[in-house]
């Protein structure tokens, strides 16, 4: 199904906002089981996780009270706010690209995309006037960013020169009326989305994707996908009952 990645598939209910309890439940729990009484009061306010990913000893994470990181190895907390440079401190994704930057997605309803460097100095800051990034799928050359605006989902495509990562274009025509993107897997020259109407794949490279005929159903997929992401070498999706 997705080239040489292996996959784990799970069908049942589960709600993203009950995916989104359960990591903040497991997140908090390595993040806090060495905090001592006394510092839990300053980091109480982001512990609402939407988004995390681990990079060597730090895990990061996107929350509703802006960027939080723990070093394991240093057992240091840092946050990150709008004193840092966050347009807002209410995040819903996190991800870092093979060249070391960060990206992070704002929540609704200020669905901005800014880029830090590795130590959280930023780079750059791109309002496209979207509503919410839900996720990103990152490459060397190439990056994909998915959003909401109002009530209609896409995807933008960013292409790197060489040096740093340039808006390409955009994509929201679709075969089928979608009312959730929940994740991007890219696989080489296919870009593969979870939907609430199935898993669907499209070649950025030698198709022009906002062709809604382009994109299309992966095998018989066609439920509900509330969950739908890589994790290291393991693609994992989760399908509600529909």
């Amino acid at each position: 199904m997705f080239g040489h990645i292996p996959y784990v598939f799970y069908t049942d209910a589960i709600s993203v906002s009950t995916m989104r309890f359960l990591l903040t439940l497991f997140v908090s729990n390595i993040l806090f089981s060495q905090v001592r009484v006394g510092e839990w009061d300053a980091f109480t306010s982001p512990l609402d996780i939407a988004d995390m990913m681990e990079m060597d000893s730090l895990i990061v994470c996107a929350t509703d009270g802006g960027i939080l990181t723990y070093d394991r190895d240093l057992d240091q907390l840092s946050t990150f706010t709008k004193m840092h440079g966050l347009i807002s401190a209410d995040l819903a994704a996190i991800d870092m690209d093979p060249h070391g930057q960060y990206w992070v997605g704002g929540a609704n309803p200020n669905g901005f995309i800014q880029i830090f460097d590795g130590s959280f100095h930023l780079l750059e800051s791109i309002d496209l006037d979207l509503t919410e990034i839900v996720e990103f799928s990152l490459s060397d050359t190439i990056a994909f960013a998915a959003f909401q605006q109002n009530q209609n989902w896409g995807i933008i495509e960013f292409h790197h020169d060489g040096e740093q990562y340039f808006y390409k274009d955009v994509y929201n025509n679709w075969p089928v009326t979608l009312n959730e993107i929940s994740g991007l897997v890219l696989d080489g020259e296919n870009l593969y989305v979870g939907t609430d109407q199935g898993l669907y794949s499209g070649n950025w490279k030698s198709t022009n994707l906002k062709d809604p005929s382009n994109w299309n159903l992966v095998g018989s997929i066609s439920g509900d996908i509330t969950v739908f992401r890589q994790i290291e070498d393991v693609i994992l999706f989760i399908m509600g009952n529909t």
